[in-house]
């Protein structure tokens, strides 16, 4: 344990020694933290926490094509919320 405590005391000197490598080590670590800290709480709120909706696994998405549109049409276009409404009243089923 003694030896422990003499390398904690080297270490410590070679830090106030060489203070722009402290500097330099201590932001390559506060950089580290938070960029880890930002990415979990991301992947937590959006990929493992539970939807907050009573039955999440019963979401859908709705999409509009247009294949006449130029240039091959577009696939899967997010639909707008007045065509989500007219869908939805001409709809039967």
């Amino acid at each position: 344990m003694d030896a422990f405590w003499q390398d904690m005391k080297f270490a410590a000197r070679m830090l106030v020694k060489n203070r722009s490598f402290t500097i330099a080590a201590v932001l390559c670590l506060m950089l580290g933290t938070g960029a880890t800290t930002a990415i979990f709480s991301v992947v937590n709120a959006v990929l493992l926490r539970p939807l907050p909706y009573a039955h999440p696994n019963h979401l859908i998405r709705v999409y509009t094509e247009f294949p006449t549109f130029p240039h091959g049409g577009l696939r899967r276009f997010y639909t707008s919320a007045p065509e989500y409404a007219e869908l939805k009243r001409d709809a039967h089923s």
